[in-house]
């Protein structure tokens, strides 16, 4: 382009040539500021890749991380919840084990109380039994001193 224009261009004075390179040196400036500005785009367009890359990774990492942690809640939601229902069962269970502890213990009582009573009857029974034994023996020695011929005294 600038090889055409240069062509183009007729000096008619020392003026004109130093305007003519001004124009020039100005457009090789904007060319040079061009070319660097084309240079620092080339080296960072290099990166933008990687850099769309890394934040596609970033932001699928924030949803993953942020999933886990809504999972992790209700995770522990149900665990709490799990405990609370194991804890009404162990109560309930606890409860009727109690209920069974008091109605065993209110059941020997009252086979303590039978059983003192049975001995009671027994000792009354052996007492009787006793006192049977001994009206028997007091029975059987006058039924025995009946029969017993009388020394000395003559039958008729």
């Amino acid at each position: 382009m600038f090889g055409f224009e240069k062509e183009k261009i007729q000096l008619k004075s020392v003026e004109d040539y130093l305007r003519t390179q001004e124009i020039l040196g100005s457009g090789s400036e904007n060319g040079t500021a061009y070319a660097k500005a084309r240079a620092i785009f080339e080296k960072v367009k290099s990166a933008i890749l990687p850099g769309v890359i890394i934040l596609a990774i970033l932001a699928a990492m924030t949803a993953a991380f942020s999933q886990m942690m809504a999972l992790r809640t209700e995770v522990a939601k149900l665990k709490a919840s799990q405990k609370e229902g194991d804890l009404k069962a162990l109560r309930k269970q606890v409860a009727d084990l109690t209920a069974k502890i008091d109605r065993s213990e209110k059941q020997i009582e009252e086979l303590k109380d039978d059983t003192y009573g049975l001995k009671a009857e027994v000792e009354a029974q052996k007492a009787q039994v006793a006192r049977v034994s001994a009206a028997a023996a007091s029975a059987r020695k006058a039924a025995a001193e009946k029969k017993k011929p009388v020394v000395g005294r003559a039958r008729p």
